[in-house]
C-alpha cells in the first residue's frame, strides 16, 4: 500500500513538472468527440463506524485531456477533494484526482454487481496531471447510490490508421496530418506517464539510446505511434 501511494504521488509530481499543455477537449480540426466521464455519488456502510462516501462529477476528452469537473472522498471524520486535474477511463473504471486526493469507481451496472469504489486512504501530497489506468487497490461494494462511468470511443491509436485515408473513418478530422498529430499527443501522455512510474533513469535505460542513453521521450513516443 505504502509503494502504491508514494507511486500516486510520483506520478502527481512529474506531472507538475513536465506536462504540457491540456490537451483540447475536441480533436485538431475542432469536432468534438464523446467524452469520458465518471459522475453519481454513492456510500459503503460496513458498520456504524466504518462509512465511507464518494461525489464525484468528472469529465475529460476520450484521451484524458482537458480534465474538469469536482470530486470528493469523505471517510469517517476525514475528508478530501476538489476541482479534477486528472482522469482515466478504462471500460467500467476511471481513476479520478485532484489536489491531495486520487481514487478508484467502478460501474457495474452492466453485470447487476453493486458499483464500487476504492478504500480509503486515497489522499496524498502533489496535484496529479496523469491518473494511472489502475491504483491496484482493494474495492469496497457500494451498498447506496450510484456510480456512472463512460469510456468514448478513443479515436487512433496507430499513424498507420490515419494513412490511407483511415482518418475519414474517424469522422472527425479534417485531414490525415490532424489525425496523426492526435496520435502524437496520446503517445506523449503515456510516455509521461510511464516515465513518472518508472522513474527517469529507468525510462532512459529503456529508450534512450546511445552512450549516454538520449532522446528516450523521442523514441518512446515514436513506438507509441507505430504500434
Amino acid at each position: 500500500m505504502r509503494m502504491q501511494v508514494a507511486l500516486i504521488a510520483v506520478v502527481g509530481l512529474v506531472g507538475l513538472l513536465y506536462a504540457g499543455p491540456a490537451a483540447a477537449s475536441h480533436d485538431p480540426s475542432g469536432a468534438p468527440f464523446d467524452e469520458d466521464f465518471a459522475v453519481g455519488s454513492a456510500s459503503t456502510k460496513v458498520s456504524l463506524l466504518d462509512c465511507c462516501l464518494v461525489d464525484l462529477d468528472a469529465h475529460s476528452d476520450p484521451a484524458g485531456g482537458s480534465p474538469s469537473g469536482v470530486a470528493s472522498m469523505h471517510e469517517r471524520a476525514f475528508f478530501n477533494g476538489g476541482p479534477v486535474t486528472c482522469l482515466n477511463v478504462t471500460g467500467n473504471r476511471a481513476v479520478v484526482g485532484g489536489a491531495g486526493y486520487m481514487f478508484e469507481v467502478e460501474d457495474n451496472a452492466a453485470t447487476g454487481m453493486p458499483d464500487r469504489f476504492s478504500e480509503p486512504p486515497g489522499f496524498f501530497s502533489g496535484t496529479p496531471t496523469i491518473c494511472p489506468p489502475d491504483l491496484d487497490v482493494p474495492l469496497r461494494a457500494v451498498t447506496s447510490g450510484d456510480l456512472v462511468v463512460h469510456d468514448a470511443p478513443r479515436g487512433p491509436t496507430s499513424k498507420y490508421q490515419c494513412k490511407n485515408g483511415g482518418w475519414k473513418t474517424f469522422g472527425v478530422f479534417e485531414n490525415q496530418g490532424d489525425c496523426v498529430r492526435f496520435v502524437r499527443h496520446r503517445a506523449r501522455q503515456e510516455c509521461i506517464f510511464i516515465r513518472a512510474a518508472v522513474g527517469r533513469p529507468a525510462f532512459r535505460a529503456e529508450f534512450g539510446s546511445g552512450v549516454h542513453k538520449r532522446h528516450a521521450m523521442r523514441r518512446c513516443i515514436r513506438e507509441r505511434m507505430n504500434d
